[in-house]
């Protein structure tokens, strides 16, 4: 099953990596049995327009900086896809505690 993030793309650290700490993506990596450095997903923006959302693919790592889970991504793959607007929604996040989410080792 591919990994898909639904993501901020203005919330990037100086690298331009996306940071994933937000409510939504973090709502995201939590339904995933495992998440590990070196995974790839596909990062999404749904902009709510009828032009879908936008899409870039990304490679999870862990910026040691800041404790936090970041996409790797480069940005000139970015692009307008229909998809996105026809993505199901998770339903609400319940279950385990973000908590999990932390990498282990910081």
């Amino acid at each position: 099953m591919e990994l898909n993030l639904n993501t901020d793309f203005q919330n990037v650290d100086p690298e331009g990596r996306i940071r994933l700490n937000t409510a939504g993506t973090s709502e995201d990596l939590a339904r995933q049995k495992r998440i590990f450095s070196g995974q790839q997903a596909q990062l999404y923006t749904d902009d709510g327009d009828s032009e879908g959302g936008l899409t870039i693919p990304g490679t999870l790592e862990v910026s040691e900086a800041e404790g936090i889970w970041i996409a790797v991504v480069d940005w000139s793959l970015l692009h307008r896809n229909q998809a996105v607007a026809e993505m199901p929604r998770p339903a609400a996040l319940s279950g385990p505690s973000l908590d999990r989410l932390a990498p282990s080792h910081l």
